[in-house]
This record gives C-alpha cells, sequence and structure tokens, in this order.
C-alpha cells in the first residue's frame, strides 16, 4: 500500500475507485471529485484516504503569491485596509491576531478547539458591527462636509 500524504490539495490527481480523478474541492471532511470522464463524486476524506487503491498521482500545482508584492502596487490606503482586513481574517481562521504574542490564549469566542469556523465567523461579524454602529456618529462627523448622523 503507497503512504498516505500529509495534506490533500485542490487540482491534486488521485486514483479512487479504480479511476483517475482530480480534487476539484474540500469542504470539512468531504472531497469533490471529477473523474476523468467528467463525473463528479462527493467522499468523505477519511473514507477516500482509506481506500485499498487510494493513490495520489500528481499534484495540479500550488498558487503562490508573494504576501508584499502584490499590495508593494496599491496606495497606502488600501494596503493598510487589506492589512486590517487579513488581521481579521487571521483571527477567524487562527483563534489569534497575527501579531499576538508567544502562549496568547485565542479569545473563547474565536478559539477554534471550541468554535466552528462558521461561529468564529459570525462573533467576528457580531464585533465589527457593534464597532462600526460606535464609530458610524463619529466618522460621519469628521468627514469632509458632512453632518452628524444619530444611530
Amino acid at each position: 500500500m503507497a503512504e498516505r500524504p500529509g495534506v490533500l490539495w485542490v487540482n491534486d490527481r488521485v486514483v479512487f475507485s479504480g479511476a483517475e480523478h482530480t480534487v476539484v474541492a474540500l469542504s470539512g471532511n468531504a472531497v469533490r471529485l471529477l473523474s476523468v470522464a467528467e463525473e463528479t463524486t462527493v467522499v468523505a476524506l477519511p473514507y477516500l484516504l482509506s481506500a485499498d487503491d487510494f493513490e495520489v498521482v500528481g499534484t495540479g500545482g500550488r498558487i503562490k503569491v508573494a504576501p508584499q508584492g502584490l499590495l508593494e502596487a496599491l496606495p497606502e490606503h488600501v494596503t493598510e485596509t487589506t492589512r486590517l482586513w487579513e488581521r481579521h481574517l487571521v483571527e477567524i481562521e487562527t483563534g489569534l491576531p497575527p501579531d499576538a504574542p508567544e502562549g496568547t490564549v485565542p479569545k473563547p469566542e474565536y478559539d477554534p478547539i471550541a468554535r466552528s469556523l462558521t461561529e468564529r465567523e459570525r462573533a467576528k461579524a457580531a464585533e465589527l458591527s457593534a464597532a462600526t454602529l460606535f464609530l458610524l456618529p463619529y466618522a460621519a462627523a469628521m468627514a469632509p462636509g458632512g453632518a452628524p448622523i444619530t444611530v
């Protein structure tokens, strides 16, 4: 039996159930496969990996983007906004903001061990909504020619 991969990626080519397939989507432990005959199959990852004939026969290549390269071409205010959003997304994904000191424990609402991704996304949405409602009157009052608004 071939050695099992540590990671399965979209665009990997695999043999499963006697045919070659391309991994076209991963969601939770579900894997969507597209056969060379253009037929799709959705299979549980543990089932796929434990199949007797399962084998990774090729990779479709990984898209690699230099983390700084593309942002350097953008205006500074766009880059700053992008970095702010990146911070929020990293916190949702990992439980901690990217600059968290070593040993920091995630907030309970962002703990990936205790909360699903959906729960963490909802917590972040609630946090950002509350911050927006709090800051909106101040932002409007400070806008050039803008009048304060009440919420």
